[in-house]
């Protein structure tokens, strides 16, 4: 069973909006244009660290050159343009949650962490650069992160709060103390809740809070949308863990098996018991893109696209575990 296969499916929701030759878009091409600005916006920075003369720059490139679906950014710009905010700002605090989650897999593979060899089809960054240069490269990454919405055609107090909330989402509340609960041996179930919010589900709240605070969303909506990426961070991390036990490197692209008993929700639970506890996260995710407002649109579509809301081979895990 490899749930990856039909990882596009995403069950039945609402048409898209109609274009302005009253045809209808595809899904997959709204989002492709916004990550298209994404990646472009990416391969204009990786140009300057290429020439600015330093060892480091060109580490940094390459690591940015391999971007996979850059999901978080492109979720930002679609959510962005659903608010009607989709100015520079939020494409530069886009780009730089793409910064920030390149980090944090570099370091996830690094032989002391995860130790993973693969990665998005390629060679996992230690193995080509080494593992001093991988740790020197998810630094830089962050202090890149930062420095870009420093610096975002923003007003001061917007470039501000977006550095925060990306501190925020680093720091003791977000990624670095979500790996290291992820490495502990002591695992229990509201553990493992735990560690996801911290572990995936910070980075999807930042991005969420920096495109409410550049749309100036009011405190409702804002604590809305940080509720739903709570949501969305949970069930994307399930279906990696699920990926990670039952996928194949060819299918992922990456690693697997690394996680073993031990780690993610199969730590705690059943094959069968997981498959069902994704089910009810993703109708809870539905529920919440309701609750935002976002039901029916690209940002939904999107989601869809790479969280289906039923997983190929659901009654086959069941039977088989």
């Amino acid at each position: 069973m490899d749930f990856s296969k039909d990882s596009s499916r995403g069950g039945q929701h609402a048409g898209p909006p109609d274009g302005p030759d009253g045809k209808p878009h595809d899904p997959a091409d709204h989002a492709g244009t916004a990550r298209a600005r994404l990646r472009a916006r990416i391969g204009a920075l990786t140009t300057g660290m290429r020439a600015d003369g330093s060892r480091l720059g060109p580490v940094l490139a390459d690591a940015l050159d391999t971007q996979g679906k850059c999901f978080r950014g492109t979720l930002m710009l679609l959510t962005a343009e659903a608010l009607g905010a989709a100015g520079d700002a939020v494409l530069d605090a886009a780009v730089a949650c793409e910064m920030i989650h390149t980090a944090s897999l570099l370091i996830d593979d690094l032989p002391s962490m995860d130790n993973a060899a693969l990665r998005r089809g390629t060679p996992a960054f230690h193995v080509r650069h080494g593992e001093a240069t991988t740790i020197l490269a998810g630094i830089a990454l962050l202090a890149e992160a930062v420095r870009l919405v420093s610096r975002a055609p923003a007003d001061a107090g917007k470039r501000a709060g977006m550095a925060a909330l990306l501190a925020d989402a680093v720091g003791t509340a977000g990624l670095c103390e979500g790996q290291l609960r992820d490495l502990s041996p002591e695992k229990s179930a509201q553990g493992i809740k735990a560690e996801h919010d911290l572990k995936t589900g910070a980075l999807f709240v930042c991005g969420f809070d920096m495109v409410a605070l550049a749309a100036g969303c009011g405190a409702d909506r804002q604590k809305g949308m940080a509720a739903l990426g709570l949501l969305l961070g949970r069930c994307f991390q399930c279906l990696d863990d699920l990926l990670d036990a039952v996928g194949t490197e060819e299918s992922t692209g990456k690693t697997v098996g690394r996680d073993g008993a031990g780690r993610g929700q199969l730590a705690v639970r059943g094959l069968d018991d997981a498959v069902a506890l994704y089910h009810a996260m993703r109708a809870d995710l539905d529920r919440s893109l309701s609750d935002c407002g976002f039901a029916g649109t690209a940002v939904d579509r999107y989601i869809a696209q790479v969280l289906p809301r039923d997983l190929p081979g659901r009654d086959a895990a069941a039977a088989s575990a």
